[in-house]
């Protein structure tokens, strides 16, 4: 992970992080990117967030970066649902990516956006789905996490040989989706 990400905490302990990229932490610590990413995510008690600026855009490019041990792909249930079927090309490619997929059952931007106008949010909410399983049946490894305890498979995923991707379906603050983006839409 390198320059242009940004962390947000939930944990009072881990506020010297924000603003931080996961780079410059892990230099800090003299840890490796991924490592440092997911002893924050543990630390924080899967809750924390991440934002990353796009910047590995070439497509020539693609397949070298998608390859290399320390990409880690984090994104939204919403957005992880409107493109999986990219599962399908990352399988037949043989890419060993790590995809952690944050899900809290919800589009969290809509939630925040149309929710304190009274807006009704039931396009925005949905069943709770099991991306684990998707992502099971275009062929990758996947597991879902509740807790730091179900973790165990990544580390067993890393260790082996990373011929297919692991999907992590992280189930997050379902209560509360996107919970970072609500002070961002206050006075939208």
């Amino acid at each position: 992970m390198g320059g242009g990400d940004d962390c947000a905490t939930r944990n009072p302990a881990l506020k010297a992080m924000e603003g931080r990229s996961i780079a410059d932490i892990a230099k800090e610590q003299g840890k490796d990117g991924v490592d440092t990413f997911l002893d924050l995510v543990l630390a924080d008690n899967l809750q924390c967030e991440l934002t990353m600026a796009s910047w590995n855009t070439r497509e020539d490019r693609m397949r070298e970066l998608l390859n290399n041990k320390s990409i880690l792909m984090a994104l939204g249930d919403g957005g992880a649902l409107m493109g999986i079927s990219e599962l399908e090309t990352a399988v037949r490619l043989g890419l060993g990516l790590l995809v952690v997929v944050y899900n809290d059952d919800a589009y969290g931007a809509e939630v925040h956006h149309f929710g304190p106008h009274g807006q009704p949010l039931d396009h925005v909410l949905f069943p709770e789905t099991d991306i684990a399983a998707i992502g099971r049946g275009f062929g990758c490894a996947g597991i879902t996490v509740r807790t730091a305890d179900d973790l165990a498979p990544v580390a067993d995923w890393l260790a082996g040989p990373r011929d297919r991707p692991l999907v992590v379906d992280a189930k997050v603050t379902r209560g509360q989706p996107s919970w970072w983006l609500e002070e961002a839409f206050r006075g939208h």
